[in-house]
């Protein structure tokens, strides 16, 4: 497995899954176990893609390092309202 695809991997798990956590109760248990396997079946699905495309990987590399700093920045901005509201 190659580790830039498995950073990238867990990068889109965690970015999908705590942007859609916003948009989903997760007082409901059902919600949140589904919601935690879909962003883990996408991210695993990210993964594998990216270990099998390396060309890929190394074609965008700048790319997805820009975007992932931008989910960084948008993730502090909606931790910083939801702080706010309280």
């Amino acid at each position: 497995m190659n580790a830039p695809s498995l950073i990238v991997g867990i990068l889109v798990l965690l970015a999908l899954y705590l942007s859609l956590s916003q948009v989903f109760d997760l007082n409901d248990f059902s919600v949140k176990k589904s919601l935690t396997l879909f962003c883990a079946a996408v991210g695993l699905l990210t993964t594998l893609w990216l270990n099998d495309n390396p060309a890929v990987l190394e074609k965008y590399v700048s790319e997805i390092v820009g975007a992932g700093i931008a989910v960084v920045l948008a993730l502090l901005v909606f931790a910083k309202k939801s702080v706010g509201k309280k």
